[in-house]
């Protein structure tokens, strides 16, 4: 619904400005012309000879090139500095977040991590396990650990993941014995630190690290 959202509002904002662009050459473009009436015509050349004489015509030609030299720079500068004017505003509305933008994307993206277990091909798990440390958050740091765990088992096809499939399921899909009782510690770890919200301490901690690190650097991988 967000992407949709923020797609939309793109492509309006896309075509306003192509619209406006548009309008802008064409107007520009267009001058504004000042027909020659009859009667002037015949009062300004009536002293004239017929070799002499210009044609209506020509004059209203000439009328209509010197209209448009004087009056189109004119419009152009004022088209440009109304459409630097637009963008500037649109440009300051999306810095400055008048309208939300990025608060609604900050929005999708913490419902992700929030539900990371059935969005782990969509985070970026190495920044979380990071964020995670520099927080001193060991309960998220354990969580985004066994998700790792968990997508690098996916990628080398020991398991087929699946937002709906549980840590148990995954347990016997892997077929490497040893591989397997190393899995199964880590999911011990993540039900008792994650859900369970059991502190751990620094040595504790330091244990589980290793043997998450471990596991992702497991040969057998």
């Amino acid at each position: 619904m967000a992407k949709k959202l923020n797609f939309s509002i793109n492509t309006w904002v896309i075509t306003l400005l192509l619209l406006l662009v548009n309008n802008a050459m064409v107007f520009a473009d267009s001058g504004i012309h000042n027909p020659v009436k009859k009667t002037e015509f015949a009062e300004k050349y009536s002293n004239l000879t017929y070799d002499e004489a210009p044609t209506e015509k020509k004059v209203a030609n000439e009328s209509q090139q010197k209209s448009s030299f004087e009056y189109k720079p004119y419009y152009q500068y004022l088209w440009i500095g109304l459409l630097i004017l637009i963008v500037g505003g649109i440009a300051y509305l999306l810095v400055s977040n008048k309208f939300g933008f990025f608060n609604l994307r900050s929005k999708v993206d913490a419902e992700k991590i929030e539900n990371a277990e059935k969005h782990i091909n969509e985070l970026n798990l190495d920044d979380l396990l990071n964020q995670a440390r520099n927080n001193g958050d060991n309960q998220a740091l354990i969580r985004f650990y066994f998700l790792k765990v968990i997508k690098t088992l996916a990628d080398h096809k020991h398991i087929n993941w699946e937002p709906q499939k549980t840590n148990a399921t995954y347990y016997y899909e892997i077929k490497q014995p040893q591989l397997q009782k190393d899995y199964e510690y880590a999911s011990y770890l993540y039900n008792y630190v994650w859900y369970g919200k059991f502190t751990l301490n620094s040595e504790q901690l330091q244990q589980a690290e290793n043997h998450f690190k471990s596991m992702l650097n497991n040969k057998q991988l």
